[in-house]
Parts: C-alpha cells; sequence; structure tokens
C-alpha cells in the first residue's frame, strides 16, 4: 500500500466484553483497531503495535482489507497478545476491567516502518506515554500530532504523558480524565488548562452526552448522535477519534485548523456512534462510504435547530 497520510500507535487486543444480555470472546479490541478501521475511511492510516504469536490471523487481515497498513505490527512469537475483559453495567454507565494480560508489552518498543516516517499526521492512541513518545521521536516532520490517554498513565506516568501533551497540536480525553489530570471540576476550566500545556484544541469526550471541543475560535459543545440501541461503548471514543483524524489528515494534506477541526468532531461523532451498535468491532467494519454520508448529513439537520420546525 502507499505510505499512509496517519501513524497510529497504540493496542491491536483481544478483547472479551460483557453486558446484561451479551458476551463477546476474544473479538478483535484495542485502541489503534478502533482508532485506524474509522481513520481509514477517510485517509490512509498504519498502525505501530504489537501482537503475539498467537493473534489469528484473520484479524490482521480484516484490517488489511480495509486499506489499513499492518507493517508496522510487530508479531512477537514468543509472546501472548495483549488482552483485556471488561464487564459493563446494565445501563453502560460503568464499567469494570476483570483482568488485563499485558503479554506482548514485555521488552517492547515501537518501531515506526522506514517508510511512514515522513506521514504528515501522528495519532497517539491509548497507551504507554513513553511508546508514543518514542513513536513521535522517529518521525521526521509531522503537520499535525493528536493524542488520547487514560486515568492509569495519568496516575502513574504523568511526568511522560505531559511530555507527549507539550508535542500535540490536540488532545482527546474523556470527562474524567480531563478532571483528573487537571484537578478542575468544570470541563471548561480543564479543557483551558489542558490548552495551556501546549496543544491547540481539546475536546472533551461525555459519552452519550456528546463531546466539548475547546480552541482559539472558542468553545463548541456538540451532542451525541441519538441511538435507539447501546450494545457495547468499547472502542467508542478510539473510532470518535478515527472520525477526527481522517478529516484533519484528508483536507490539504493535513489541516488542524478550527474549521477542519470542527468537520472532523462531526464525523468523529458519526464514527463513535456506529462503534457501539455491536459487541466488538463489528458494525464500526461493517459501516461503509453511504452509511457514513447518511447519517452524517442526519447529524446536521439535528444540529439545525429552528424554534418553529415547520
Amino acid at each position: 500500500m502507499p505510505a499512509p497520510k496517519i501513524v497510529t500507535v497504540g493496542t491491536v487486543a483481544l478483547d472479551t466484553i460483557l453486558t446484561a444480555t451479551s458476551k463477546a470472546t476474544e473479538v478483535l479490541g484495542g485502541s489503534a483497531s478502533y482508532f485506524a478501521v474509522a481513520a481509514a475511511h477517510a485517509a490512509g492510516v498504519g498502525i505501530v503495535a504489537a501482537v503475539g504469536g498467537d493473534f489469528p490471523a484473520r484479524h490482521l487481515t480484516a484490517l488489511k482489507r480495509r486499506g489499513i497498513g499492518t507493517e508496522g505490527i510487530a508479531r512477537r512469537e514468543d509472546k501472548t497478545s495483549f488482552r483485556w475483559t471488561g464487564r459493563y453495567s446494565p445501563d453502560f454507565s460503568s464499567r469494570e476491567t476483570l483482568d488485563v494480560q499485558l503479554g506482548i508489552f514485555d521488552g517492547y518498543g515501537p518501531a515506526v516502518p522506514e517508510a511512514w516516517k515522513d506521514a504528515p499526521c501522528v495519532f497517539l492512541a491509548n497507551g504507554d506515554p513513553e511508546h508514543q513518545i518514542s513513536v513521535l521521536l522517529q518521525m521526521r516532520r509531522p503537520k499535525i500530532v493528536v493524542a488520547d490517554s487514560m486515568n492509569l498513565w495519568i496516575e502513574h506516568k504523568r511526568p511522560a504523558l505531559e511530555a507527549v501533551f507539550r508535542r500535540c497540536d490536540g488532545i482527546t480525553l474523556n470527562d474524567e480524565e480531563a478532571r483528573q489530570l487537571t484537578g478542575e471540576h468544570n470541563l471548561l476550566k480543564a479543557a483551558r488548562r489542558i490548552r495551556r500545556k501546549g496543544p491547540r484544541f481539546v475536546i472533551i469526550k461525555k459519552g452519550e452526552h456528546g463531546c466539548l471541543l475547546d480552541d482559539a475560535a472558542g468553545t463548541t459543545f456538540v451532542p451525541a448522535y441519538p441511538l435507539e440501541e447501546v450494545r457495547d461503548p468499547t472502542g467508542a471514543g478510539d473510532s470518535f477519534a478515527g472520525g477526527l483524524m481522517g478529516v484533519l489528515a484528508s483536507e490539504n494534506g493535513g489541516d488542524a485548523s478550527p474549521g477542519a477541526v470542527r468537520r472532523g468532531v462531526l464525523a468523529g461523532t458519526v464514527w463513535g456512534a456506529f462503534a457501539v451498535e455491536s459487541l466488538g468491532p463489528r458494525r464500526l467494519m461493517a459501516a461503509d462510504a453511504t452509511d457514513f454520508r447518511s447519517r452524517l448529513h442526519a447529524l446536521k439537520r439535528m444540529l439545525r435547530f429552528a424554534a418553529d420546525p415547520a
């Protein structure tokens, strides 16, 4: 495949997901997987990650079929793959991690393929901030760098994480993580404190309540796409980021202007909604350009508020 416009580093995993009514065992998961599937609809993307010798080849084949570069996924034959098992509450308002098997991360260092090092866009998906920094140092002159993280790294590797943030144009975090990072309960104050660390824009994700964007052009709130049924929230935030970065990478060879970011937020909202409609990434992987355009059009219509719709 041609050199990708987006390089992402993160996890490619095997997820076991339990809800009140369903269970999925060892489905394709991981932050980089969800991100790449969503981003690939708008721009070429390559994954930097690792899997174990036990990782099913069919999952890598499924990524390749969507035009996703897998040359950066190292197969460590002597290690087992990263596995996560989680259980959601009946209303999906909370999630309990039941088991994590780090497997391949023992002694792992990410390696960016030489042909990818000139990619204009980098997304640092949720993962060890030391791996995120390693990938950034291997890239030559990226135009746009956006990062995600989680409470584990905020608590245990804050200095490394803040070093990542200083190198970023944009940050995506959920509301709990933003509060933990800044000590601010008010999310607008939290977003602005994070921006003072260096990023041009900050997006705080609020799950079914949408997201808040803060940048030099002001503050914008975008609601989540309304769905009648949610089956599994796993990967929704990563898919949101994929939609966002796909737009940024596809416009003018890389554009993080306020207008592009806002268009990216709308695309991310749509892809995040696809992600929650099935256990694992099945619905996300089945969605095509027609599905996306239809849902994006519907979302834009919903946002055109009229006091008298007639």
